[in-house]
């Protein structure tokens, strides 16, 4: 990946997590940054591939390592005194007649210098890059302070930095280099590891946007191949995908069969066999045959660019919890200086100044409002970048919060709890009617949509080589069928509604199965065939059941199927079931259901017919080749047919949900706690800045540490010892490590 030269508006140029409101810019001359941390790693280290890798340095972090050397020696110098003070408790430790501790003191000040210089660079830009000047309406400029926790740590190193000049000067008093260098060095080495985390979390799903190939070979109109770049692609290219590239559109196969490794896009390593008629996408790995691809969407619109775009704008949205977060922290700032100088005022008063001084430099340092500003945006986009290495594509943290809360989901079946491989079983005609006529015809309908009976009905024609004609003016009929114009005839194909809508219930062709799938192709109020499909239930569908029932989600099927398949499906899967339903029936449905249980449900699809009903629920997860209207109208993708998956969407959300509420308990906990032993002057200056590192890093740790051990201790409830658990066992370990 190139450097990055721009961010999307509101999110941190280095980690791309949330930029507080507080610190974006007004103009677009200067990027924006979260922190101080990530604006001084954005200088160190250049974003890119030797980013990742950790090998290109600049002067800023020579003046990093520099810093920490010159740290440590005024450390070692400093003991001078502090052997001075253990023999001498209530003298000064620089006295008017003690040549060495004066020639140590002077020595000291110029290494803190130096230290100051090196490090409090970027700390003192922060400061006063936060005096901006912002545009009024009427065109003067008015000067506005930030107070943040960046003020507060260069208040407390100018304190302890200044008292120690003064000191020095002046040939006696108390030296606090230590403590000034100590904290420049902790609050810059600790912001560096910070950042680094952060970025490393909030973009560790990026691997999803692997690099694609820039040149493609497309089959031209008169047979030859031509080379040309990605970005020339026309929805309909013939595109040639040889043994080992990787595929750059995404397409249907039109020709060849092959394996293929989807692992950068849907986590599973398992190649998969495709063929014609099958979808392939951008970034899967062709293995060994030759395919030639239709393309289906130009590049920038594909399900690869889809990911991209989908995970920035993921990373600018913000949960409920965190907005409250937020609103907490943009007060904590002040009311902390407000403290720290209540402090030092009581025990001036006392006639300690000095002590009530340090007492309030300990209050300023302990403080730490990165860990409430981190608390959810790092979880919740930790969350989204390891569900879309498994290809689980989740619209924001708001849906994570969602999902976390749902206790019961809806499945279409057709396509999602089966295979939507259909296949023609039986071809049952009118006397008048020609067998290959009728399956022309119903193919050059079915031509218009891409349901799993269509692709079936086509498929069976091409493996039959019958020529299929144009069909105008094809208009789908949601939950029915679908008609239009072939050769000046107005035909119509579609389920047992659509026949009896058109007055067939007593044709001899109206016949339904009972474990089947009847479409009929009718004309004139007649049934000139009856196509007799079958489709097969996915092996993993028993297993996604009960998989849901030990995380306390119910499973039920809404579908516009007919009552003989879906009755079959619903008593193998021991769920209930629904059938013949249109799509506002299903919405109906949906909603009497959310009435009757008060919980918040998903519905789980793929296919037009399901747009409406996911929109409706609380969260809809579109499933692998689902139409755009159904990826439009979820909140959730899974890329890849595989539903093994659905648990782990669930799992995930819970998961950042209760890190979330972790994060926000340590650091108010913390603040808590680290406050009150401030106060009562039980912390150094220097403990104090340690601590508030270590609280940051905590909650980096935190939101990204291992949920292995809870999702394995759950999926060890399964509810049946000879359901085959291991795909989804084996998925979710893997997302949750």
């Amino acid at each position: 990946m190139s450097e990055c030269k721009t961010n999307a508006q509101g999110s941190c140029l280095h980690c791309r997590l949330p930029v507080p409101r507080s610190r974006r810019k007004r103009s677009d001359e200067s990027a924006d940054f979260c922190c101080m941390g990530c604006h001084l790693v954005h200088q160190i280290v250049r974003l890119g591939e030797d980013d990742s890798q950790g090998t290109t340095t600049s002067p800023f972090l020579l003046r990093l390592g520099l810093g920490i050397f010159l740290a440590m020696n005024i450390m070692a110098f400093s003991g001078f005194f502090y052997a001075q003070q253990v023999y001498d408790p209530a003298g000064e430790v620089i006295s008017s007649g003690s040549l060495l501790a004066s020639l140590f003191s002077y020595l000291l000040m110029l290494l803190c210098t130096l230290v100051v210089v090196l490090l409090g660079g970027p700390l003192i830009s922060e400061v006063i890059s936060s005096m901006r000047a912002n545009p009024q309406q009427d065109g003067r400029r008015r000067f506005k302070i930030r107070i943040d926790v960046n003020l507060l740590i260069l208040v407390g190193v100018i304190t302890a930095y200044g008292m120690s000049v003064v000191s020095t000067l002046r040939g006696h008093g108390h030296l606090y280099y230590d403590t000034a260098a100590m904290i420049l060095v902790l609050v810059t080495l600790g912001g560096y590891l910070d950042a680094r985390a952060k970025r490393k979390a909030a973009t560790s799903g990026e691997a999803l946007l692997a690099s694609l190939p820039a040149r493609i070979y497309k089959r031209n109109a008169d047979g030859g191949i031509v080379e040309l770049n990605v970005d020339e692609a026309k929805t309909g290219d013939a595109i040639r995908i040889r043994p080992g590239e990787t595929i750059a559109i995404d397409g249907i196969i039109t020709q060849g069969s092959s394996f293929i490794n989807e692992s950068v896009l849907t986590g599973e390593s398992r190649s998969r066999s495709v063929g014609f008629g099958d979808q392939v996408l951008a970034g899967s790995m062709n293995l060994d045959g030759l395919l030639w691809v239709q393309t289906t969407m130009e590049p920038g619109q594909r399900v690869i660019d889809q990911a991209r775009q989908l995970l920035d704008e993921a990373r600018r949205s913000q949960p409920a919890i965190q907005r409250v977060a937020d609103r907490v922290a943009a007060v904590f700032v002040p009311l902390v200086i407000a403290l720290a100088l209540g402090v030092f005022a009581w025990h001036a008063m006392r006639g300690d100044a000095e002590a009530g001084l340090f007492t309030a430099l300990s209050v300023l340092l302990i403080s730490c409002p990165c860990a409430l500003g981190l608390a959810a945006p790092l979880a919740c986009h930790q969350a989204l970048s390891r569900a879309a290495r498994h290809g689980i594509l989740i619209e924001s943290p708001v849906t994570l919060e969602k999902l976390a809360a749902v206790r019961s989901v809806i499945f279409d079946k057709t396509g999602t709890l089966t295979r939507g491989k259909m296949r023609v079983q039986q071809i049952t005609t009118a006397p008048d009617t020609d067998q290959t006529l009728a399956l022309s015809l119903a193919a050059a309908l079915e031509s218009a949509t891409q349901h799993p009976i269509a692709q079936a009905i086509i498929t069976h024609a091409a493996a039959l080589s019958i020529i299929i004609p144009d069909a105008s003016d094809a208009t789908l009929l949601p939950g029915r069928g679908i008609e239009g114009t072939i050769k000046e005839r107005q035909l119509k194909l579609g389920n047992e509604s659509l026949a009896r809508e058109c007055g067939c219930e007593h044709d001899p062709l109206m016949q339904i199965s009972d474990d089947c799938t009847d479409v009929f192709l009718i004309e004139d109020h007649r049934i000139l065939a009856r196509f007799t499909l079958a489709d097969q239930t996915r092996s993993e569908a028993r297993s996604v059941v009960d998989c849901l029932a030990t995380l306390g989600i119910t499973s039920s099927v809404l579908s516009g199927d007919q009552p003989g398949p879906v009755r079959r499906l619903a008593e193998e899967l021991r769920i209930e079931a629904t059938p013949a339903l249109l799509p506002a029936e299903k919405v109906k449905h949906l909603e009497e259901q959310r009435t009757h249980r008060g919980t918040r449900i998903a519905f789980v699809g793929d296919g037009i017919n399901d747009a409406p009903v996911m929109a409706a629920a609380d969260a809809g997860i579109s499933v692998g080749n689902a139409t755009d209207l159904a990826r439009q109208a979820g909140q959730v993708h899974l890329l890849g047919e595989d539903i093994s998956r659905v648990p782990l969407v669930f799992e995930i959300a819970r998961d950042a949900v209760r890190r979330v509420r972790l994060n926000l308990l340590w650091a108010f906990g913390y603040n808590a706690i680290g406050l009150t032993l401030a106060v009562m002057g039980l912390l150094t200056p220097i403990f104090a800045a340690s601590a508030m590192v270590v609280s940051s890093l905590l909650i980096v740790v935190t939101s990204t540490r291992s949920a292995h051990d809870v999702t394995q201790t759950k999926l060890a409830h399964a509810t049946s010892d000879n359901t085959p658990l291991s795909t989804i066992k084996s998925a979710i370990a893997a997302a949750t490590a």
